[in-house]
């Protein structure tokens, strides 16, 4: 925007009059006689006033002039200003919009983060649910299998002792017989049957004539007697049996003391296998 100028007023017309005034004082004094009356002095000093009045004039209208010049100048500036503080709230309102569009977005996905982390919390215990009902389940079942197994086994496990049993009851009555060859073929066959069972982690043993009384692995065949520290074992009536280690039964044997042990083997004696 280009520098304005300060229009400046004609000076001819307030020379004009300011001569004319100074011309009608002057053609008075001169032309008066002296001394001169009142009204010609006035007349003199108004002639001269309104003479300094026109000369001045334009030097005033000027400054005015200059002044307004000025204030328009400042009323542009601050209208400028004023136009500019406008396009600043006009650009913070747009960003207030758009913060608040921003913002409101932001909530927005807050909020569907939040809906997300539910459903997902809602389906991970409905799931963890679903898994420990599916582990009660699969619990429940397996123990009742390894239940129905350990009957089982247990089972199976009496009758292989029980078959063993007939075996060695088979085998007392060949020894009770005398016949040689027909102990051996039952001892033959007390042993296979013992050595199928030891497959499975069944042993059986016996107690043996002259071996010191264990509680842990014999058991007196008369409950009722009590057994002397230093008892020896005279003969066998049953095996006893472990099953991988843990014992099942005890070997049921006759026992006597010390003094007694070799009168007893001699009435009763009980080969080993």
């Amino acid at each position: 925007m280009g520098e304005q100028k300060v229009p400046k007023p004609n000076l001819i017309p307030f020379l004009i009059a300011d001569l004319i005034m100074l011309a009608v004082a002057c053609i008075i004094v001169f032309y008066s006689k002296w001394p001169l009356e009142p009204w010609q002095v006035a007349i003199c000093s108004l002639s001269a006033l309104a003479g300094g009045v026109f000369l001045i004039t334009p030097f005033i209208l000027e400054h005015k002039a200059a002044l307004r010049l000025a204030e328009s100048e400042s009323l542009v500036s601050t209208v400028s200003q004023i136009q500019k503080l406008e396009d600043v709230a006009k650009q913070i309102t747009s960003a207030t919009n758009y913060w608040q569009a921003a913002q409101a977005d932001a909530a927005k996905t807050v909020e569907t983060a939040r809906q997300i982390h539910e459903q997902i919390s809602k389906e991970a215990r409905e799931f963890a649910e679903f898994m420990q009902k599916a582990n009660d389940v699969e619990k429940t079942a397996l123990r009742i299998e390894v239940e129905k197994l350990n009957r089982i086994m247990e089972e199976n496990l009496q009758v292989v002792i029980h078959l063993l049993d007939n075996v060695y009851a088979l085998y007392r009555a060949a020894l009770q017989s005398g016949d040689k060859r027909l102990i051996e073929q039952i001892a033959l066959f007390q042993m296979t049957c013992r050595q199928i069972a030891q497959r499975i982690g069944l042993v059986a043993f016996d107690g043996k004539s002259g071996e010191k009384f264990s509680a842990e692995r014999h058991r007196n065949v008369d409950q009722k007697a009590e057994v002397p520290p230093d008892a020896i074992v005279t003969g066998a009536i049953a095996p006893g049996y472990t099953y991988q280690t843990k014992m099942l039964r005890q070997a049921l044997v006759s026992v006597s003391s010390p003094q007694n042990s070799k009168k007893e083997t001699e009435t009763q004696p009980v080969p080993n296998t």
